[in-house]
C-alpha cells in the first residue's frame, strides 16, 4: 500500500481574491465569453466564470450536461482549455497568463487520483527496481506526477514521446535507464508505441522493460 500523505501538493495555481489589474479582468471576462459561446455551440447549456489564480485565471464552468464537458479521463475538459487558451492568448513579450478551464471540482477529484497515483507507483518502482510506465497524461496532469514525486529522493520521473499526451515515467534512481528521446523518422513512448518483450535501448544501453500503470 502506499505511504501516508504528509501535505497536500499544489500542482495547480492557487486562487487568488482580485485579478491584479482591470486589463487582466477584462480578459478573463472575453475568455469566459469565448468559452461559453463554444459550449452553447455544442449544444450544452452551462454558465461561465472567470477567477483569478497564480500566473492567470481559471475559468469555473457550471453545467447539469458535466460529465459530457470533462469526457473521458478529462479529455474534452483538456480539448476546451487548449481551445481557449489559444483563442484568448495574450503574450506581452515577457509573460503569458495561463488559462485553466474546470467543470464542477473535477480538477481538484483529478488531481487527488493522480497524486495518489504517484505515490503508489513510485513505491511499485523501489520494490521491484523497475522502471513504471504511465498511460499517456496531459502536461497538466504530468505536471502532478512531477511535482508529487519531486522530493522523492529515491525515483526520478520523466516523460518520453512526442505527442501532446505523453507517457510518464518512474524510474527508481540508480537504475540505467535514462530518459529517451525520439528520432527523427521513428516513434518513441507515443501513445502506439511498441509493448515488444525485448528490453528497448537508450544510448547503447538496455532498458529493464517498464511496468505499465494506469
Amino acid at each position: 500500500p502506499a505511504p501516508p500523505r504528509e501535505k497536500r501538493t499544489e500542482a495547480r495555481p492557487a486562487e487568488k481574491a482580485a485579478f491584479d489589474s482591470a486589463e487582466a479582468q477584462a480578459h478573463a471576462k472575453e475568455a469566459a465569453a469565448l468559452l461559453a459561446e463554444t459550449i452553447k455551440r455544442m449544444g450544452i447549456e452551462a454558465t461561465v466564470e472567470a477567477r483569478p489564480v497564480e500566473d492567470g485565471f481559471k475559468l469555473q464552468v457550471e453545467s447539469a450536461d458535466g460529465a459530457i464537458l470533462i469526457g473521458r479521463k478529462g479529455r474534452t475538459l483538456s480539448a476546451l482549455q487548449y481551445l481557449v487558451n489559444r483563442m484568448a492568448a495574450v503574450d506581452d513579450g515577457d509573460s503569458r497568463e495561463r488559462i485553466l478551464v474546470d467543470v464542477g471540482d473535477y480538477l481538484e477529484r483529478r488531481q487527488t487520483t493522480l497524486e495518489d497515483l504517484a505515490l503508489r507507483m513510485a513505491e511499485k518502482a523501489k520494490s521491484s527496481n523497475r522502471d513504471v510506465r504511465l498511460k499517456p497524461l496531459s502536461p497538466q496532469e504530468r505536471r502532478v506526477i512531477h511535482v508529487t514525486l519531486e522530493n522523492d529522493p529515491d525515483v526520478r520521473t520523466f516523460s518520453i514521446g512526442d505527442d501532446v499526451y505523453r507517457t510518464m515515467v518512474i524510474a527508481p534512481k540508480g537504475s540505467e535507464s535514462e530518459p529517451r528521446r525520439s528520432r527523427r523518422g521513428g516513434r518513441c513512448g507515443g501513445r502506439r508505441g511498441p509493448r515488444s518483450s525485448a528490453p528497448q535501448q537508450s544510448d547503447g544501453a538496455p532498458q529493464d522493460a517498464a511496468q505499465d500503470a494506469v
